[in-house]
């Protein structure tokens, strides 16, 4: 039987589909298949993607789509759309908007698109969707009580997690990200930015640009980027890496450890503070330098020799400290070669150490 001449259909396997007349119905079925409608008027059509993950951009009239089954990307474009994700791990994307967007997912109905000046309406989502990815510019996405994928792209966003345990990436631009409760893995991007885990044990990393990362409670995984951070633990067991840069760094609440992987990263000129460096006490921090080889004259990794706060006997491998600083001579020319500003009343001993 002919299919009317408004009525596209797909092939079953990976299709590519670019509808540039008016079209009532698409149907992918099958496949991975990349379905755009660029007809010049804003018609409605209703598109099913069918089964496998597909790519489906509607056009400017009130779109009603489907994704089905398979782990599919939609973006409405403009006019009022239904947008439904299906089966699978789906996203809703506006990577083509024009101007900023709010998109929730977490409101009544499964959802909520709004953005002025963007060349787009109110798309109405009705299920299915766990991850969103905004535009080029100023956007606010907010996920729900599943473990949703938030992607800022450019522009100087805020990605709110909500329940679950999530991923936010933040991408270009001053971004703030807040994980909210659940487990969840946030990154930065080339500019300051601002990572708020929340509860949960969450992982942070800021990437370059000078950033300002907060662990929250819980057992915490934080990674500073090639700038000068600014880094709190929070409660919990926090892990603390500045990385580059001249950071801050604070563990707070919890028995944390400040890790140093390179003597790049604090050489003498630039070394890190950690303030709120407790030792002995109710919470005891400690400071891991096993990643940076002690000895450089010799091949392999060697490991350090504490030797309290005496002065360096050019030897290398050594590693002293006083109640302000720690320093650690790799090459035994007797003097420091990185340096870690950290005050604290107590004397330094072995087991503060990761050596």
């Amino acid at each position: 039987m002919a299919l009317p001449d408004n009525v596209a259909t797909g092939t079953g396997g990976n299709d590519e589909m670019h509808i540039k007349t008016p079209i009532a119905l698409v149907n992918g079925f099958g496949g991975n298949d990349l379905i755009k409608i660029e007809a010049p008027l804003p018609l409605l059509n209703e598109i099913n993607g069918g089964a496998d993950d597909d790519q489906i951009y509607g056009g400017g009239g009130a779109d009603i789509i489907l994704g089905g089954e398979g782990d599919d990307y939609i973006e409405g474009g403009g006019g009022i759309d239904t947008l439904t994700g299906g089966d699978g791990e789906d996203a809703l994307g506006y990577s083509l908007a024009t101007g900023g967007v709010t998109v929730s997912l977490n409101s009544i109905g499964g959802g909520s698109v709004s953005g002025a000046g963007v060349g787009i309406a109110i798309d109405v989502i009705l299920s299915g969707f766990e991850n969103i990815v905004g535009s080029d510019h100023h956007d606010i996405l907010t996920g729900n009580n599943l473990a949703n994928k938030l992607f800022g792209l450019d522009g100087d966003d805020r990605l709110n997690g909500g329940d679950g345990n999530d991923t936010l990436v933040g991408g270009i631009g001053g971004d703030t990200l807040n994980g909210e409760a659940g487990n969840d893995t946030l990154m930065g991007g080339v500019s300051g930015d601002t990572l708020n885990g929340g509860s949960g044990d969450d992982i942070l990393d800021g990437g370059d640009g000078v950033d300002n990362l907060n662990g929250g409670a819980g057992n915490d995984d934080i990674k500073g980027g090639s700038a000068n951070d600014t880094i709190h633990g929070g409660g919990g067991n926090d892990r603390i890496t500045g990385g580059a840069g001249l950071d801050t760094l604070y563990g707070d609440a919890g028995n944390d450890t400040f890790v140093f992987t390179s003597i790049n990263d604090i050489l003498p000129s630039l070394g890190d503070y950690i303030l709120d460096y407790q030792l002995h006490a109710d919470f005891s921090d400690i400071i891991d330098v096993s990643a940076i080889d002690a000895n450089t004259t010799i091949g392999g990794e060697q490991a350090f020799s504490f030797i309290g706060s005496s002065n360096f006997s050019k030897s290398a491998g050594q590693l002293r400290a006083t109640t302000s600083k720690i320093e650690g001579d790799v090459d035994g020319d007797g003097r420091a070669d990185f340096k870690i500003f950290a005050d604290t009343i107590y004397n330094h001993e072995a087991r503060d150490f990761v050596l």
